[in-house]
């Protein structure tokens, strides 16, 4: 009978510790802008890694955005929550997945119109000259930040002088 009495009480305890979460659960705002030559980058991954440190090894889940077409971001984690961990991370930028141009010129061959073509031709033809900006990216690939208790809206970063 001892048996029945606990399993209410642990699953209780347990529902009560998801709910509330343990360890360090509450993430800080961050947003910014990335430039290349003073000009918003669309379509730029921007991750933040948290460095362990001395007193922790384990600080948390990186966070992620994808810049949108004026270049600013606004990180998440990857389960969706808004934020970053408070502390020093590991800053990387990359674009995006453009596997798009391929989507695009699969969809291009299967148009049933000649605007429907025209404009996945105009999309094309943007990603492909976004893909020729990419090597200031590549060549500076990672920055340190600390990100503040509190969160920060100008976590803004000039990739470096394209080539």
């Amino acid at each position: 009978m001892k048996l029945c009495f606990e399993f209410p009480v642990v699953a209780l305890i347990c529902s009560f510790a998801l709910l509330t979460g343990c360890g360090k659960g509450a993430y800080d705002s961050v947003s910014g802008t990335i430039t290349v030559n003073g000009q918003p980058m669309e379509n730029v991954q921007v991750v933040f890694a948290p460095i362990a440190s001395a007193t922790t090894n384990s600080p948390g889940p990186p966070s992620l955005a994808v810049t949108d077409a004026t270049g600013h971001y606004e990180l998440k984690t990857r389960d969706g929550a808004l934020g970053a961990i408070s502390g020093t991370h590991r800053v990387s930028f990359k674009y995006a997945d453009l596997k798009d141009v391929a989507d695009l010129k699969f969809a291009l061959g299967r148009a049933d119109s000649k605007e429907m073509a025209a404009e996945y031709k105009a999309k094309i033809a943007h990603v492909e000259s976004e893909m020729k900006r990419r090597g200031a990216i590549s060549r500076k690939a990672m920055t340190t930040f600390v990100v503040p208790e509190g969160g920060v809206d100008n976590a803004d970063f000039e990739i470096g002088e394209q080539k």
